[in-house]
């Protein structure tokens, strides 16, 4: 630009220069199915909680196709499994690999298809696949069998969401055993699970780390198979006068020494409410 006095006449500039440029574009993408619970709240809830899954999708999916990419060998990859129904072609197995192969310059990728598969039967290869050949993450794992209608993960998805509980991460009201929720909820079902949430969240160990472990859950499942939901009250004062579950298991296993760990939390909590 030229320098221009006040008031002058303001001078035309060179046009710009355009020229074509080769670029390509690979889009990423794939559907979450929801609940009709899930689409009952409130706008900012779900926006809360798509959010969290889009950051989660996204992260995961640059990691694995960089691993992919890194240790690409065409013998050893397996084929991807594509869906057909309702006149559409669902990728339900092999993602990472297709968008990494795609990266990689391939124009086409060889692919297993199936036909006609309930959404239900689609969800049951995923968790399958990647249970048989990969580390399937809890939480992928858990949205899998929930899809299949495993009444379990619903119902420990759902408790989860209802009360903001992480699962296998490091946050404030963590649950680190699933396994250990599972028998609970085998037990005593959705009530099981509720019941010891509830507790937990009427005593200070609301605000542990890790207030869910394998120890606690076994400690309720214990007490639940002994005095079903009747020691409610006397179990949340009990956890309330408790500093945190150390101090717990240190008492526990002054009374039971050759227990284990919960094996021990179980036996004397069962004794102080009888």
């Amino acid at each position: 630009f030229g320098s221009i006095e006040e008031g002058g006449k303001i001078p035309k500039t060179g046009k710009p220069q355009f020229s074509r440029i080769s670029w390509a574009v690979t889009k990423y993408g794939g559907y979450m199915p929801v609940t009709n619970e899930l689409l009952e709240d409130s706008d900012e809830d779900i926006e809360s909680f798509m959010t969290e899954w889009l950051a989660d999708e996204s992260r995961a999916t640059r990691n694995k196709i960089s691993k992919i990419i890194a240790s690409y060998d065409v013998n050893k990859l397996r084929i991807p499994i594509v869906s057909y129904r309702d006149n559409e072609f669902i990728l339900i197995d092999g993602n990472n690999r297709t968008h990494a192969l795609l990266k990689m310059g391939y124009q086409t990728v060889t692919c297993e298809l199936l036909r006609n598969l309930t959404i239900e039967q689609e969800a049951d290869i995923f968790v399958t696949q990647n249970e048989n050949v990969n580390k399937i993450t809890p939480k992928d794992k858990l949205k899998g069998n929930a899809l299949k209608g495993d009444q379990f993960s619903i119902d420990f998805l759902n408790i989860c969401k209802k009360y903001k509980l992480t699962y296998n991460q490091k946050n404030v009201r963590n649950i680190t055993s699933i396994t250990r929720m599972h028998d609970l909820w085998k037990t005593a079902g959705k009530e099981g699970l509720t019941y010891c949430v509830e507790i937990m969240f009427n005593t200070h160990w609301k605000y542990e780390a890790n207030p869910f472990t394998s120890v606690t859950c076994k400690m309720f499942n214990n007490v639940i198979k002994v005095y079903g939901f009747e020691k409610t009250e006397k179990l949340t004062m009990f956890l309330e006068q408790m500093k945190d579950q150390k101090e717990l298991e240190t008492l526990s296993h002054r009374i039971y020494p050759s227990l284990s760990k919960e094996k021990a939390v179980s036996q004397y909590v069962v004794d102080i409410l009888g």
